[in-house]
């Protein structure tokens, strides 16, 4: 039988300095590669084991060969270029290699040596170099367009890079660009649809989406929970299985009231005329896009909503802070998307899931995947068999491809924001 998790191969690993290439394919005994909707950059963790034959030292004054770290040697910023092949795919860094972040000698004796190395994307290493101070006018899209062109200078996916509906004028005050761009994708709404937005990397490069878009696209990849792994000739129907999960989370209503995820309270603040005014704002206000086919409203957040309100947000207006002289027009408009943009936020992470699968360097972080549970019945399972609540769709959160000398495998955290395994689309 073939395994599912059978090891990857290395068609390349190798660090590279000053024009000197070292390759790492026979050293390497982990690897482990992040990406995540969350994170603007991404990572990798490896460790090599050195038996002292890798370079010639550049400081030893005899010439002699000696292990990488200290004769390359490795002090930070040497590029790791990869190729890494599975079954179902292969990820590829070999004209975008990742750099050395940090390095540590975990154990050393007379004949070897343990390296740990932590590696980063160059565009997260370039961003810690940079602060902006400048003053961006215009949509959204333009800044985060603008931002990418003129501060990492490298060509991206437009398509991955959405527009938005909103003009937003705001100066850098010393951030750094990727910190500037996470917060604007709080502040952005889509052409069509929902407040909020992820600014996030992966292994094909920036991506900067709306929820909508995210959760409105088709299934990358349909993966089961059956309990055991079925015993086939060539493993195929175990690559997609689901070998073990657990759930992270599954709604918390006391986190949720407080979070104003069903309903809230919102003080604007005018600064023309010193004056307050209050909003309230319901989920059940008007439609929103989702994985599941329900939201599930407690009973308290369908009451009187002036009175049951648990959370509260102050806002200031902007009245025309970074224009010539004082706004005489202005509406609520963009603070209300950053209070919907908040609740948006929560309630997508109302529903967790971790879980591994066979490695599959195919999938992304904010891809679709759905998911099939086995139900736990004493009826006939002829009926159906998998559970169609806690079955769906599932936006993938974080991800992780794990390679070591035994094996190779995907662990992933999901998240949904509904129960129920049909979507708005299908539900009748």
């Amino acid at each position: 039988m073939s395994s599912p998790i059978r090891p990857a191969k290395y068609e390349k690993l190798s660090i590279i300095k000053n024009n000197t290439e070292v390759r790492l394919e026979g050293k390497t005994s982990s690897f482990q590669y992040y990406e995540s909707v969350l994170s603007p950059f991404v990572t990798v963790k490896m460790s090599y084991v050195d038996t002292g034959n890798g370079t010639i030292s550049n400081t030893d004054r005899q010439g002699r060969v000696g292990t990488i770290y200290n004769s390359l040697p490795i002090e930070g910023e040497e590029q790791i270029s990869f190729l890494i092949q599975s079954k179902l795919g292969e990820l590829n860094f070999l004209q975008n290699p990742l750099l050395v972040n940090g390095s540590s000698n975990s154990g050393q004796d007379s004949t070897k040596e343990t390296i740990f190395l932590d590696l980063i994307s160059k565009e997260g290493l370039m961003n810690f170099g940079k602060t902006l101070n400048k003053k961006y006018s215009g949509t959204i899209y333009e800044s985060v367009n603008k931002i990418l062109k003129d501060e990492f200078g490298i060509p991206f996916n437009s398509k991955n890079i959405e527009k938005t509906k909103r003009n937003y004028t705001f100066i850098g005050g010393g951030r750094t660009p990727l910190d500037i761009l996470i917060d604007l994708s709080s502040k952005s709404s889509p052409e069509q649809g929902k407040p909020g937005f992820f600014f996030f990397q992966t292994q094909d490069g920036f991506n900067f989406r709306s929820i909508d878009s995210l959760i409105s696209q088709d299934p990358k990849a349909v993966y089961k929970y059956t309990g055991a792994i079925r015993s086939t000739l060539n493993g195929d129907d175990n690559d997609f299985k689901i070998m073990q999960f657990s759930v992270g989370r599954n709604r918390n209503l006391i986190n949720s009231l407080k979070t104003g995820v069903y309903v809230s309270r919102h003080i604007f603040f005018d600064p023309r005329t010193f004056k307050y005014t209050e909003k309230y704002f319901n989920i059940e206000n008007g439609t929103i896009t989702k994985l599941g086919s329900n939201i599930s409203i407690p009973s308290s957040a369908k009451q009187n909503v002036s009175s049951n309100y648990v959370r509260t947000f102050q806002h200031i207006l902007d009245v025309g802070f970074y224009e010539q002289g004082i706004g005489k027009k202005y509406d609520d408009d963009p603070a209300l998307q950053v209070a919907e943009a908040t609740m948006r936020y929560n309630l997508l992470f109302e529903h967790v899931i971790t879980m591994t699968v066979p490695c599959n360097p195919n999938l992304r972080a904010g891809d679709i995947i759905e998911c099939y549970f086995e139900k736990i019945t004493t009826d006939s399972k002829n009926q159906g068999f998998f559970d169609e609540n806690q079955s769906g769709k599932y936006l993938i959160l974080h991800l992780c491809h794990y390679f070591d000398t035994k094996v190779s495998i995907t662990s992933l955290t999901i998240v949904r924001d509904s129960y129920g395994i049909y979507t708005n689309k299908n539900a009748d």
